[in-house]
């Protein structure tokens, strides 16, 4: 029963087959477009210091007051919530330090580090997540971020790091 639904034992995946990929297919780009104006632009999940950077896409400043970003939407002590009077200007880029540090004043830092195989949310005040990524960083070379290319639109790709500065139009 189960060989009929899988096809038969002698069937490889080749170039037909939408999902079939080689060992050395290189990058593969993860997570989906952005929906909203607040969106996850990058991540930095293993380059010493771990961060994650959010863009403002609308035409308008929006109040972070009271939103939470995190690792895992199920963990409440993976949560940072944004200060009253946190603010991303439109078109203005934001940075979380996901280190478990003590807050400094004008720094964000939440109380979770970021894994190789991980997500960002962003969660606006009323729990809803507006934006996320989940990834599997097997493919990120060293000093790489997941970013999304198109800057502020695409899905997330491997490139150098550019944080708090804009991505690059086209995959370098």
């Amino acid at each position: 029963m189960l060989l009929a639904a899988c096809g038969s034992s002698t069937s490889t995946p080749d170039a037909s087959h939408a999902d079939a990929q080689s060992a050395d297919a290189g990058p593969q780009p993860q997570g989906d477009v952005p929906h909203h104006d607040i969106a996850v632009n990058e991540v930095s999940p293993q380059n010493g210091v771990d961060w994650i950077e959010f863009v403002n896409r609308g035409a308008v400043t929006v109040d972070l007051s009271g939103w939470f970003v995190t690792n895992a939407a199920d963990r409440l002590d993976h949560y940072y919530e944004f200060p009253a009077g946190t603010t991303l200007a439109a078109g203005a880029y934001l940075i979380v330090y996901a280190d478990h540090a003590a807050p400094v004043a004008g720094e964000h830092h939440a109380p979770f580090k970021l894994g190789a195989a991980d997500g960002a949310f962003v969660l606006s005040h009323d729990g809803l997540i507006v934006d996320s990524v989940l990834w599997i960083s097997n493919g990120l070379g060293a000093g790489e971020t997941f970013q999304r290319i198109p800057d502020h639109e695409g899905v997330f790709w491997p490139a150098p790091p550019t944080q708090a500065a804009a991505n690059p139009a086209v995959l370098p």
